[in-house]
């Protein structure tokens, strides 16, 4: 089981990068399943009883690898159109899609943190209260860690500046935002007519 993409993103992000470019999955996989089964473990924990079943474990071990990979092809597909066509980027879509496994990597962190609250809560007979905080307060660190590395990803990728890979983020967030707007007046729109027509 190879960590070697894990130690080398800690200790060189943009060296990371080229490694996840000039070499095959197969060489890395188990990290980004480490990282991907973190993040969907996390996602899968009720936010009013904070319980999880040992089904939804067992859904975030076969769901790992396909949401690194189809969050992957999501985030760099949109990434590098934006960084292309705003910020005259030069990278390619492929260098891009696969960066995005680097942003993800530090939801390592969070599997055997997840593993031992899903322990915890099956056989302990005290509170869990202050390990949800805890786990709460990893997520957001491990946010901002990602953060800072997609900026980085797309620095080293698309060959742009610091200011420019913050900029692609912004315009990004500002899509997204308007494509929710979109998506709820669509909606809303189609929910009124239904209403209407009855």
């Amino acid at each position: 089981m190879n960590l070697e993409l894990f130690k080398l993103a800690w200790k060189s992000p943009r060296e990371a990068i080229h490694y996840v470019n000039k070499n095959n999955f197969s060489k890395y996989w188990f990290v980004l399943f480490l990282a991907g089964f973190g993040n969907v473990i996390f996602s899968n924990i009720d936010d009013k009883t904070f319980e999880i079943t040992w089904l939804q474990v067992l859904v975030s071990v076969i769901l790992a690898i396909p949401s690194v990979w189809l969050g992957a092809i999501i985030a760099g597909f949109f990434t590098h159109f934006i960084a292309k066509w705003f910020f005259k980027g030069t990278g390619t879509f492929k260098e891009m899609r696969k960066g995005y496994y680097v942003s993800l990597l530090p939801y390592v962190i969070a599997t055997p943190v997840a593993l031992i609250y899903v322990i915890l809560s099956k056989v302990a007979a005290f509170n869990l209260e202050y390990f949800v905080l805890f786990m709460s307060l990893l997520i957001v660190v491990i946010g901002i860690v990602t953060l800072v590395l997609e900026v980085i990803v797309i620095s080293e990728v698309e060959k742009l500046s610091i200011g420019r890979s913050i900029g692609v983020i912004i315009v990004m967030i500002i899509f997204g935002i308007i494509l929710v707007f979109f998506i709820v007046f669509i909606v809303a729109s189609i929910l009124l007519l239904i209403g209407f027509g009855s």
